[in-house]
């Protein structure tokens, strides 16, 4: 198995827009290997274990700010909480969206995410989280909208490249 991490192209500026993949190699693997990608990537109450990130807890809640214990949705909340900061910024689940390329041998899975300080707030630009496989290559992807200047967005500002890396890792593992 080879894997690769590096900053997407053309995406580089904001040093946040990361992607992992490995090389499996077997296709049954891969395809497998997706599958359990795409169920981590909506096991949000996971992500600090998947991701080696103990600094860190992302919690999926409600519309009202309530814990659940379920894969994510849309419309969905993420509460995300740092050992450094006294206040937890939420993320909203704009999308979940699956699409499958089987010309390409390809198939992706994405969470499309928003910053809002408060459950209720308003919109900010979109960030994507996304689980890719063509053939037999396995890919997690950080996909920043540019825009992202804006203070207080802590899923894109706070995680260090090694630690966006390792949850990135840990999603396709």
């Amino acid at each position: 198995m080879q894997d690769n991490h590096y900053l997407v192209p053309g995406l580089q500026a904001l040093d946040k827009d990361l992607e992992y993949s490995i090389l499996v190699n077997d296709h049954d693997d891969a395809e497998d290997g997706f599958v359990d990608a795409k169920e981590r990537l909506l096991d949000v109450n996971n992500w600090s274990r998947y991701g080696n990130l103990p600094e860190f807890t992302f919690q999926l809640r409600d519309a009202h700010g309530k814990g659940l214990a379920r894969h994510a949705r849309r419309r969905d909340l993420i509460a995300i909480g740092a050992a450094v900061h006294g206040s937890t910024p939420w993320q909203v689940i704009d999308a979940i969206e699956y699409d499958d390329y089987p010309d390409l041998d390809m198939e992706t899975f994405a969470i499309r995410l928003h910053e809002c300080n408060e459950p209720a707030a308003g919109n900010m630009p979109s960030n994507s989280l996304i689980v890719w496989r063509r053939g037999k290559r396995l890919s997690a992807t950080c996909h920043v909208r540019h825009g992202h200047e804006v203070e207080g967005d802590m899923l894109v500002q706070e995680l260090s490249p090694d630690q966006w890396n390792s949850l990135l890792k840990g999603l396709v593992r």
